[in-house]
């Protein structure tokens, strides 16, 4: 079986979560399968970035190769590879049949472009359906329109699907009843964090969240539940935070005593995760949150954490307050503050918690976990 992914550009040497994501189903598939990454474009590193490997034997390829900065120059090139994409998909096919085109994409021309080249050379395409488009904030005629297509009418284009969570698994099968459908939630390398044992800078115990300083609310609403909680006079709050100069300052003008960190090692980060007292990931009751699944959440568990989280979308599936993580009753600062101040009034057996939190990550969000599953999924749909 030959699936080649198709989609995207700089996979999966960006830092995106898609890049891990895409990186990991690779590795799962390349045992038995011909897997090639088309990239339209290049990207400005040459080598995946800490934490995404990618097995030797998956095959890379890049349409147009240039380490342009230059916007101009970049559009450029871009448009360049949409011509050239085609042609490159049909060599590739003469040289070994393509079963599956594997699509990571957010655009609605881009189902029908890649729909009319499965057609043409007797390929199969695969979604990997990760976000429900149509609760963006979007700006502009093109999103708001691009987006509803996609969610609403995107589904009739495809063969297979992966999707991240129930609600998309509902959303799509909804538009497609017929459509072969699994669930792939987030996946990522046990082993890797086994390996790992490092200590960190910080000396007083620490609560910590990681996610990127452009989601403002939610940055700000970490900050809020954790000083109106006990944990506030007894331990620190470090956020791990993506994003720009901007965004990140304007994190620490609104609380200057957290501590925050930018773009350390993968190593340092995992060390971090290891040695904290508390690893936030709430979600929020909006259909944005309950459609996705974020990514952390096999890192959480794959670093044996004390996961604080809320019982809204895919959490509410594999968490239960007390048993493998502590859960909240409602994405309130009041309702997240009260589990901490529980934590701190030792409530709860943590170390069992820990335990039981990483043999449901290992049992749902490791590599292991879909060796057999998804070559499985796309046997029996081919």
């Amino acid at each position: 079986m030959k699936i080649v992914f198709v989609g995207l550009s700089g996979v999966p040497y960006t830092g995106r979560a898609c890049d891990s994501r895409l990186a990991n189903i690779a590795n799962l598939l390349v045992e038995n399968c011909t897997i090639e990454i088309l990239n339209r474009y290049s990207s400005s590193k040459n080598k995946p970035l800490d934490g995404i490997s990618l097995d030797p034997k998956v095959q890379t390829k890049e349409i147009v190769i240039s380490r342009q900065t230059n916007r101009f120059i970049s559009i450029i090139y871009y448009c360049i590879s949409l011509i050239l994409e085609p042609f490159y998909i049909i060599k590739s096919n003469k040289k070994e049949q393509i079963d599956w085109l594997h699509l990571y994409s957010g655009h609605y021309i881009d189902f029908l472009v890649y729909r009319l080249i499965a057609k043409i050379i007797g390929a199969k395409i695969l979604y990997e359906y990760v976000e429900y488009r149509s609760e963006k904030n979007s700006k502009g005629i093109y999103h708001k329109i691009n987006n509803y297509l996609c969610d609403f009418h995107g589904a009739k284009l495809w063969d297979a699907c992966f999707c991240i969570s129930n609600f998309l698994i509902n959303k799509a099968q909804r538009v497609n009843p017929s459509l072969p459908v699994t669930k792939v939630t987030p996946i990522g390398d046990f082993e890797l964090f086994n390996s790992i044992h490092k200590s960190v800078c910080i000396k007083k115990p620490y609560v910590m969240f990681c996610g990127h300083a452009g989601y403002f609310d939610v940055v700000k609403f970490i900050i809020d539940s954790f000083n109106t909680s006990k944990s506030s006079k007894t331990k620190e709050l470090l956020l791990v935070l993506g994003g720009n100069a901007e965004q990140i300052n304007r994190v620490r003008e609104y609380d200057k005593h957290c501590i925050i960190m930018n773009k350390i090692p993968y190593e340092e980060l995992i060390a971090f995760y290891k040695n904290s007292f508390a690893l936030m990931i709430p979600l929020r009751e909006t259909l944005e949150d309950i459609a996705r699944f974020p990514n952390k959440i096999c890192e959480y568990t794959a670093a044996h954490g004390l996961i604080v989280t809320t019982q809204n979308g895919e959490m509410g599936y594999y968490f239960e307050n007390g048993v493998n993580a502590i859960v909240a009753d409602n994405c309130t600062v009041a309702s997240i503050a009260r589990r901490l101040d529980e934590l701190e009034e030792g409530l709860y057996n943590i170390d069992e918690i820990k335990d039981e939190a990483y043999r449901t990550g290992l049992y749902n969000f490791s590599i292991e976990a879909y060796k057999s599953s998804l070559l499985d999924f796309l046997s029996r749909n081919l």
